[in-house]
């Protein structure tokens, strides 16, 4: 293995997709909301088995409404998160 750094990027060359000088996925405006959505996706998923098999207790119950809380959030995030990316991308109207 070898200690040598690797080179620097110049900045007059372009930077290929997938090199480190590329976009962050954390930089991007739908990464937390989609994360959340996930999770909460996730949490419901989770709580299929016994929903299916018919072993409900009511806790089984809040935690599938956590869940749908969770995406919800996610969902609301996404969409202010997709209005303010409009937002910005816009020109501006300079009369």
């Amino acid at each position: 293995m070898s200690s040598t750094p690797p080179p620097e990027h110049d900045a007059d060359e372009p930077v290929e997709a997938g090199t480190a000088a590329s976009t962050s996925l954390f930089d991007r405006w739908w990464w937390s909301a989609a994360l959340w959505m996930v999770v909460g996706v996730g949490v419901i998923a989770y709580q299929s088995g016994p929903i299916r098999d018919g072993n409900t207790i009511g806790l089984t119950w809040v935690m599938v409404a956590v869940g749908a809380l969770v995406a919800a959030r996610g969902v609301m995030m996404l969409w202010t998160s997709w209005k303010a990316q409009g937002a910005s991308s816009e020109p501006v109207d300079p009369s």
